[in-house]
């Protein structure tokens, strides 16, 4: 069937307005042209909602073995908004654990299923960026994807309070002088990652567990790097220590590996080139 006139059908109001109509076009050319990445910028109250709908659904027609599409946004009330929209098209939605509740975990577990089983699913990004084990699909569906950059600095940095250190008895002597970054993962390995595995086995607290894995895992990720170049680290002024990438390309092209065919939604997107850069990517299609 002719993708334009599929993406029609599929399409779940009416019929598309105008602008709706010029961004399924230049879908159905991204599917017929088998162009990996389009960049589409839509301004706000135009649909874009409806449009990663459509394109989700016909990623759900397509025969392969991965079938379907996951559609991305920054924020949980923006995943609850696109489900109360659309969920009488099948779309399933997840959030982290904590969002279930302590005593409901078979609700977690259950909508997880969900999630995994329906052909077309809507999550946040740091739920994706952080759960394991999630197949890639035909199609990856990023909106609102200006807040790319921002989300996955905040995802795989992190900072260390002085506060950690202190009550776990860790020595911070290291941190009092100007530091490299080498030192600076001697110091993390020798003495902070242990002390936050101490601090994980004596924990009881659900949240304050997860916390302290989230810091303990990206810790790790820098320990073990063999290039830390591309990294900074350095202390405010309150004394709180910050651990940052100074690029997010190697992680903008591990999640968009998740999608055969990736669409970049935004209506903000006010240069491609830079947005392309920053993202780690060739000049790829934009609509």
């Amino acid at each position: 069937m002719d993708e334009l006139r599929c993406l029609h059908e599929l399409f779940p109001h009416a019929s598309p307005r105008p602008g709706q109509l010029a961004a399924l076009e230049a879908i159905a050319r991204m599917f017929r042209e088998s162009i990996p990445v389009l960049i589409s910028e839509v301004p706000t109250g135009a649909g874009k909602s409806a449009l990663a709908l459509t394109m989700a659904r016909y990623a759900a027609t397509l025969t392969s073995s991965e079938r379907g599409a996951y559609i991305l946004t920054p924020y949980n009330n923006l995943v609850q908004q696109m489900t109360d929209g659309f969920r009488a098209f099948g779309l399933a939605s997840l959030r982290g654990r904590k969002h279930y509740g302590t005593r409901t975990s078979n609700k977690y577990e259950h909508a997880r299923s969900c999630f995994l089983e329906s052909p077309v699913s809507v999550t946040n990004y740091a739920y994706f960026m952080t759960a394991r084990h999630l197949p890639p699909r035909q199609v990856l569906i990023v909106d609102e994807s200006h807040n790319l950059e921002k989300v996955l600095l905040s995802l795989v940095g992190f900072r260390i309070t002085p506060n950690f250190p202190l009550a776990a008895g860790v020595d911070t002597t290291p941190l009092s002088r100007p530091f490299t970054n080498e030192s600076l993962k001697d110091w993390l390995g020798r003495s902070l990652f242990p002390a936050l595995q101490r601090e994980k086995s004596r924990c009881r607290d659900s949240a304050a567990l997860r916390e302290l894995d989230f810091i303990a895992t990206r810790v790790a990720k820098f320990i073990d790097l063999n290039d830390s170049s591309q990294w900074i680290g350095w202390k405010d002024a309150e004394g709180v220590l910050n651990v940052k990438p100074l690029s997010v390309a190697t992680q903008a092209r591990d999640l968009l590996a998740h999608g055969r065919f990736v669409l970049l939604q935004s209506a903000t997107i006010f240069d491609f080139s830079v947005f392309q850069r920053t993202l780690g990517r060739h000049p790829v299609s934009r609509d």
